[in-house]
């Protein structure tokens, strides 16, 4: 009798991904004493290690624990570093056992750690000139990808969550996490060991959280990445499960945008209207809320629900559009507040949209949001939000300290 040992290769895959930009910043550190293959280590959540620079860990961990509550997340840092091309670079997780009970493996997420190009914060954000910051690549990106390439000299982290079930029971819980690579054409296999010891504690669901959470979200961006028309069903199908992991964090606002974009094109991707504005031939208005209306839902149906932040009645360019009927056409105004075009545009629109939530039963968590205005604009803007809609709450990112004149604001951002 014969016996074939066959090796636990895996299938050959093709690792697609998006490329990373050149590191502007060289250390000159040497892999001239880093040891041939791959090599791994279990490092700090705390720390971002650069893309070029070989870690000096004391010693190489295979191993890793941690201390849960029951409905809470942890985290691990896995680095893989090496002085040679490592192709298809791939994990396999194990549920976590303790005696009878387990953790499923799919609360086991392993990411790869991609790094992007950022510059120092130096005095702050705003209008700034390249050349006059240094920039450099910055750890940043979990990317779900199922597997990767590894250049030769490079590090490349791996984010590892695990999210402890609500219903579990307490106990100390083992499994682990399976390496998988390929180089110069030899597979490569090791196992690395996970321990995790769930308290007699449970941790409240996220929706529940006190902390208040306010990411503003860019639901744009999503459709130009993955080229789908704004708003369509197959833009909702990718924004549903990155909202998702937003709920998941603690997010409690919705952040909306009334007309134009808000930030006049600050933000790499323009803000698509969430809300159409119609000027009828006769004069009279018409608003279209079906994009609003199917993205506010689709975030309270995810627990994002404490409010809904709609920028901006002072967009930072104080421009406006609409559809004109009579034009058949686009028109664009510059409406600021406390000039007649102001009222003549915003009057119609906020009677209409105060309608319009209360049909929604939306109208109570709503509110009209402004982004670092200075006082003079902010004073008219508010006097005429108190004149003709005091039911909508205002909210405010502030730079001037404004907020300390209107009391009443019902959230606020300070610059400090």
């Amino acid at each position: 009798m014969v016996i074939v040992a066959c090796s636990q290769s895996r299938p050959e895959k093709t690792c697609s991904t998006y490329k990373e930009l050149p590191d502007p910043y060289k250390t000159g550190t040497s892999w001239e004493n880093v040891k041939p293959g791959l090599n791994f280590s279990f490092g700090s959540i705390d720390t971002r290690y650069e893309k070029q620079v070989a870690p000096n860990f004391r010693e190489n961990l295979k191993y890793w624990e941690g201390i849960a509550w029951k409905g809470e997340r942890i985290s691990s840092q896995l680095v893989l570093w090496a002085t040679e091309e490592v192709k298809q670079v791939e994990f396999e997780v194990s549920a976590l056992k303790a005696g009878k009970n387990f953790i499923p493996d799919s609360c086991v997420q392993p990411h790869f750690v991609r790094y992007t190009m950022t510059d120092e914060f130096a005095g702050g954000c705003g209008y700034r000139k390249p050349e006059n910051f240094a920039s450099s690549l910055s750890a940043d990106v979990l990317d779900h990808i199922g597997c990767m390439d590894l250049e030769a000299n490079s590090v490349r982290p791996v984010w590892i969550t695990i999210d402890v079930p609500r219903d579990v029971a307490t106990g100390i819980y083992k499994g682990k996490i399976t390496l998988y690579a390929k180089i110069n054409g030899k597979s490569l296999k090791k196992d690395l060991n996970l321990q995790v010891e769930v308290l007699d504690k449970t941790l409240t669901p996220p929706s529940e959280w006190p902390f208040h959470l306010d990411l503003w979200q860019h639901p744009a961006s999503v459709a130009r990445w993955h080229q789908v028309p704004v708003w369509s069903d197959e833009h909702f199908g990718l924004l549903r499960p990155l909202m998702k992991r937003l709920a998941d964090a603690g997010q409690k606002v919705i952040t909306a945008n009334l007309n134009k974009d808000p930030w006049n094109g600050q933000c790499y991707d323009r803000y698509a209207d969430m809300i159409f504005w119609t000027k009828k031939a006769d004069g009279t208005w018409s608003y279209e809320y079906s994009a609003f209306d199917k993205w506010v839902s689709m975030m309270m149906e995810l627990g994002i629900n404490k409010g809904i932040n709609c920028y901006s009645m002072i967009p930072w360019n104080n421009e406006l559009h609409y559809w004109d009927e009579a034009k058949n056409d686009t028109v664009t105004i510059r409406a600021v507040p406390g000039t007649p075009v102001f009222e003549s545009v915003w009057i119609p629109f906020i009677k209409d949209f105060k309608e319009h939530l209360k049909a929604k039963s939306w109208l109570d968590i709503t509110n009209i949001a402004m982004d670092e205005r200075d006082p003079e604009t902010m004073k008219a803007t508010i006097g005429f939000l108190q004149k003709y809609a005091p039911e909508l709450g205002i909210a405010f990112a502030d730079n001037h300290k404004s907020y300390k004149e209107y009391p009443f604001l019902k959230d606020i951002s300070v610059a400090y």
